[in-house]
């Protein structure tokens, strides 16, 4: 592996304390999982780094299409690498944005082809990739056919009937059902798991 650096430089720290919602030690403790995730010698992650990272998480499940599509959110400069930056403010918004920027989050997570709107399509992609995730997690009597839930989702949140769904219509949609709120918190406690569920954080 190639060089890399062991810790942040302090004015680095710093501009990454305003610019997410970490506090300098967790911010220290990413850094050092980061660069142990990072296999090529470059402080960088890729989507096949992506998809190890989700596979490791749900080993009875198929996390391939889900972790490209997140790893789509995280990949804003769409040059087909990660670097920590970029990880820490979409892993910010995941764990500690507020109620809104992490509907805005979903909602650019749906929107796959960064249109503007969710089609019925788009969401059926998702909910799919999701379900094949979870496999083996959730009980088989306790699933819900992704068409089925697609379905419902439209009934509740498509309100001018375009078969698609405007930012406003989601984030309505969000917060007058507990059906599709569940699915969201479902959807953020899965992209962040393979990043947060084996960091032990500083809490004081």
């Amino acid at each position: 592996m190639g060089a890399q650096a062991s810790s942040l430089r302090p004015e680095v720290l710093s501009d990454l304390q305003d610019s997410t919602n970490f506090t300098a030690d967790e911010i220290r403790e990413y850094y050092k999982e980061f660069t142990k995730d990072c296999p090529h010698g470059h402080l960088t992650l890729t989507v096949d780094d992506f998809k190890a990272a989700y596979a490791h998480v749900f080993p009875q499940g198929d996390a391939t299409v889900f972790a490209e599509h997140v790893f789509r959110t995280f990949d804003r400069g769409t040059n087909g690498r990660i670097d920590f930056r970029a990880f820490l403010q979409t892993l910010s918004t995941q764990l500690k944005g507020g109620f809104m920027e992490k509907l805005e989050w979903i909602f650019h997570l749906y929107d796959i082809d960064n249109t503007g709107y969710i089609s019925r399509e788009e969401l059926l992609i998702m909910i799919e990739a999701i379900d094949q995730l979870n496999r083996g997690h959730v009980p088989t009597e306790e699933r819900v056919s992704p068409r089925a839930l697609v379905d419902y989702i439209m009934s509740r949140a498509d309100n001018d009937h375009d078969n698609k769904l405007s930012k406003q219509e989601f984030i309505s949609g969000a917060l007058s059902s507990k059906t599709i709120q569940r699915m969201l918190v479902g959807t953020l406690a899965a992209s962040s798991s393979p990043f947060a569920h084996r960091k032990k954080l500083a809490k004081h």
